[in-house]
């Protein structure tokens, strides 16, 4: 592999370090590949945040993230991370300020949530262990800013999911059968008002899914992601 290629390759990575992983020091955080290294990838599910940058030590490690991007996983050496995230092209007034320890061997999704004026971080651990034959993982996690607390359910078999789920929180990781599925949303205890129906999401065996429910009621933009956890 040529300087160049190697150069390029390296600049990618660095663009992909996540929210999480932005070093305290004044130095570029470090990315590693090693059998210590941690996986952190970033979400934007800020409905009315501007595009952002995040920056670690006064250098930004990802630029020009709009709301529902996802970044990739990249690995981070484990250790405590400030982070601040700031709207492109800024670098006073940060939207976010926050320590964040890493720890070894770990992965990490992190959001960006919650309305403009009451933005904030949410952190989860995810789980990368394989589910059994035949079956999948699958967890939810609900970041629509006025959405009241959810259930998630499969009509066809009379499954629910989830229940009671509010706003900045995730369930626990569940095993459901590889298939193709129509999935239900809907205010807890209140199954005949369902606010989003997702069809034919194919469960693939052996994968395991984070389901991000983001967008706004008032706005009719309640919308689901789904986020492979296992790539």
């Amino acid at each position: 592999m040529n300087a160049l290629r190697i150069a390029v390759l390296c600049c990618i990575a660095l663009a992909m370090v996540l929210v999480a992983g932005c070093k305290s020091k004044d130095s570029t955080p470090p990315v590693g590949s090693g059998p210590a290294s941690s996986m952190v990838r970033f979400v934007h599910a800020s409905p009315n945040a501007p595009v952002v940058d995040v920056v670690a030590g006064g250098k930004a490690v990802a630029q020009n993230l709009a709301y529902m991007q996802v970044t990739d996983y990249a690995p981070i050496v484990p250790d405590t991370y400030k982070v601040e995230v700031f709207p492109t092209g800024t670098r006073e007034n940060a939207l976010i300020k926050k320590d964040v320890t890493v720890a070894a061997g770990k992965s990490y999704t992190a959001l960006v949530i919650g309305m403009l004026e009451n933005i904030k971080p949410l952190l989860l651990v995810d789980d990368m262990t394989a589910p059994p034959a035949g079956q999948a993982k699958v967890r939810f996690v609900h970041v629509s800013p006025d959405a009241p607390a959810i259930d998630i359910s499969i009509p066809a078999s009379s499954l629910t999911l989830t229940r009671n789920l509010s706003f900045g929180t995730a369930s626990p990781y569940i095993t459901v059968t590889g298939g193709t599925y129509d999935v239900n949303v809907m205010p807890s205890g209140q199954s005949g008002n369902i606010v989003l129906v997702v069809n034919d999401v194919n469960v693939v065996a052996g994968n395991v899914y984070t389901v991000v429910i983001m967008g706004r009621v008032a706005t009719n933009t309640l919308m689901s992601q789904t986020l492979i956890d296992n790539p």
